[in-house]
């Protein structure tokens, strides 16, 4: 097996990730249930086909903005976004704040995608890109 060229941006943005992930996903499960309990049923499903919505979105704008901007700010605005919206979801006592919260974690994680698979693209050769991405 070929060793894979691992740049340091990589590794950093392969640590950050796995950070933002993990936080993300010991929450996420359990959101439906708890906007279900506190908001209602109908309000929970009703409110839970939004954020798909606009992380396509955010994705499109994310992706443009770092081709004008460039990938690192685009990046950074991503991660500050999502670092924001953690704090305030850690800090908030109204179901409608935790939605707000959620909300700008996908559109943080949005802006920040693009930005990320592209500079991936721009920093591993081309015959190593494969492994890095499955990474």
């Amino acid at each position: 097996m070929n060793k894979i060229y691992w740049n340091s941006n990589v590794k950093v943005r392969l640590v950050g990730e796995g950070l933002f992930n993990l936080l993300f996903w010991m929450y996420f499960p359990f959101l439906t249930v708890y906007f279900g309990q506190k908001l209602g049923l109908q309000t929970a499903g009703l409110i839970m086909a939004l954020p798909p919505l606009l992380s396509i979105i955010g994705s499109l704008i994310g992706g443009s903005v770092a081709d004008t901007l460039g990938r690192r700010p685009v990046m950074l605005i991503g991660t500050f976004l999502q670092m924001s919206m953690f704090i305030l979801f850690a800090v908030s006592s109204s179901p409608w704040i935790d939605y707000v919260a959620f909300i700008g974690i996908g559109i943080g994680a949005a802006f920040y995608r693009p930005a990320s698979s592209a500079m991936v693209a721009d920093t591993v050769p081309k015959d190593e890109l494969r492994q890095v991405y499955a990474t």
